[in-house]
């Protein structure tokens, strides 16, 4: 079968062109989260997305040719990176989730100071891969103390985990029904930067949190085994949902753990039964029926894993579907022009009390990372045989 080939070099150019490298920001070394159509500039820098840029950039540094011109792109751009999460942790002894660059609304400016523990994950994940990747001294010793903040912040021993928690009290209080606030199986991809950390540490300096994080995501599953998004029966988002199959990806693999592994495949079969014949796949559970409001993220995430699971079986278990998927948002969400190309977000599907579809003008920048590995993992036997080996890398 011939392979959906999107345009991943260019890809690889906007992504890298979209770090912040104005010496003079706050940001410097940020990346933001999107791309305006309008105005064609970001409006803030995003301390996850940065740490996923991280991740990314150390993963592709792995598996290039050494001495390319590419690979020294992103070994620059993972040492900028890396400076901006150290200068800011040292300065303010945590992450703040954006730092303007442009008009912000009044909610993202509200939230900005809110300490997600899914967030600094990310960053930990981050620092965890450009440890293996640069091997620095310096880079491992940031993490660790990025890793005790977490602990410290997000942690009150035995299941009492804290998704998010305000700089100052009672200035914000989010709305409870969102997933990102909710203490579900998402969360467990938390546990991979921290499973490294782990062993690198010996002893149990890390091991309650672990332990707490993968309980948390092993018993946020329905009667069939599909990893819950939400308290709310009847309810699923996918894009957290696919958070918890990398979760299980790597820590499946991390700690040879049958379970993990079996519920892995369990809901990547899930999620590849709803798609449609288009190749789309849906972004929501809403009592209990499958919505399709496209959001690029979701389809990359799937891509990965999917293509991972294929490798690491040694089957084509999900090859076609794969391939359905990057042949639908190839031909209907992905920008190009002649050096550069993009992802497009799509539609924010949120549902609160009700179903509330949204759609956002922007090229999203954790999206085409997210398409750029899911590319490499499909295209590339050594990139895919590389994630399995080192499961941590992840985006």
């Amino acid at each position: 079968m011939m392979k959906t080939a999107m345009p991943l070099k260019k890809m690889m150019t906007w992504f890298i062109s979209r770090q912040i490298r104005d010496e003079n920001s706050d940001a410097y070394g940020m990346f933001p989260a999107w791309i305006d159509f309008e105005t064609k500039a970001p409006s803030f820098g995003y301390s996850e997305i940065t740490g996923y840029a991280l991740s990314l950039n150390s993963f592709l540094g792995c598996i290039l040719e050494p001495e390319t011109s590419r690979r020294l792109q992103v070994t620059y751009s993972a040492e900028i990176a890396y400076r901006w999460i150290r200068d800011h942790f040292n300065k303010y002894g945590y992450f703040k989730t954006r730092i303007p660059l442009g008009d912000m609304s009044s909610h993202l400016l509200k939230t900005s100071n809110l300490h997600y523990l899914f967030d600094s994950g990310m960053i930990l994940n981050g620092l965890v891969n450009y440890t293996q990747f640069s091997g620095s001294e310096e880079v491992r010793e940031t993490a660790f103390r990025v890793a005790d903040y977490i602990m410290k912040e997000h942690f009150q021993g035995g299941e009492n985990i804290i998704p998010v928690k305000s700089q100052e009290v009672g200035a914000y209080s989010p709305d409870p029904l969102k997933w990102s606030v909710q203490k579900t199986a998402y969360l467990g991809k938390v546990a991979i930067g921290f499973s490294y950390l782990h062993f690198l540490a010996g002893g149990g300096r890390y091991l309650p949190f672990l332990e707490s994080l993968v309980s948390l995501l092993k018993a946020n599953v329905n009667d069939k085994g599909i990893f819950r998004s939400y308290n709310e029966p009847g309810r699923l988002h996918f894009h957290p949902f696919l958070y918890a199959v990398e979760a299980a990806f790597s820590l499946g693999e991390i700690f040879k753990d049958a379970e993990l592994t079996d519920l892995l495949v369990t809901n990547l079969d899930f999620i590849f039964g709803l798609q449609k014949r288009n190749g789309e796949l849906p972004s929501l559970i809403w009592d209990n029926q499958p919505v399709f409001a496209f959001r690029s993220d979701i389809h990359f995430q799937a891509v990965r894993m999917a293509a991972a699971v294929d490798h690491r079986t040694n089957s084509n278990r999900f090859t076609g579907r794969i391939e359905r998927v990057l042949e639908f948002v190839l031909e209907n969400y992905t920008m190009e022009n002649e050096t550069e190309a993009a992802v497009w977000y799509g539609i924010d599907a949120e549902p609160l009390e009700s179903v509330v579809q949204r759609k956002r003008e922007h090229l999203n920048v954790w999206a085409t990372m997210f398409a750029i590995q899911a590319n490499f993992l499909h295209e590339n036997v050594q990139a895919v045989k590389y994630l399995n080996s080192h499961p941590t890398f992840i985006v």
